[in-house]
């Protein structure tokens, strides 16, 4: 726990723009995995990955986060976010 502590406290240092505050977002983006476009409904429901990557590319960039916490997410998903978030979160 407070290897989190010191790795925030240390955030704080590098991101701060005067304020001392830093934009924490973690976002669960659903897996593109093929269970979840077949299986889990994504397919049937409308809601594959590939519908669904520019509503949660729009939100990380409304939002933005000084660091962000991706849950669900695969390699595959997370590179297609940083090509169109510019490189601007890795």
């Amino acid at each position: 726990m407070w290897l989190y502590f010191i790795i925030l406290m240390f955030i704080v240092q590098v991101f701060s723009d005067g304020s001392s505050k830093v934009r924490v977002m973690t976002y669960n983006i659903r897996t593109a995995s093929e269970w979840a476009r077949l299986s889990g409904g994504d397919l049937r429901n409308m809601r594959t990955w590939d519908r669904r990557i520019k509503s949660v590319a729009r939100t990380i960039m409304i939002a933005k986060p000084h660091v962000i916490g991706i849950q669900e997410g695969l390699g595959t998903q997370l590179d297609e976010l940083e090509n169109i978030l510019s490189g601007e979160y890795k």
